[in-house]
């Protein structure tokens, strides 16, 4: 039983940093929006970098959640 509470813990934990990572992305797409009439070559390379950055982040923390939810599904 202390196996199962610490997987959905850790599950719990893994949702609040998907909720962090999302926010992030969607926070950065919508300054590069605000701030594109600037249009200065190394911030649009700082902004595609940066979301390519946070989507790869998000790309792992949805596999490791795909870890554990099987791993809840075995107990």
């Amino acid at each position: 039983m202390q196996t199962l509470n610490e997987a959905k813990r850790k599950l719990t934990m893994l949702k609040v940093w998907l909720v962090v990572i999302i926010d992030a992305f969607i926070g950065v797409i919508i300054w590069a929006v605000d701030k594109f009439e600037i249009s200065e070559n190394i911030l649009i390379s700082l902004v595609f970098c940066l979301l390519i950055i946070l989507l790869l982040i998000f790309i792992f923390l949805v596999k490791k959640a795909n870890n554990i939810i099987k791993e809840i599904g075995k107990i």
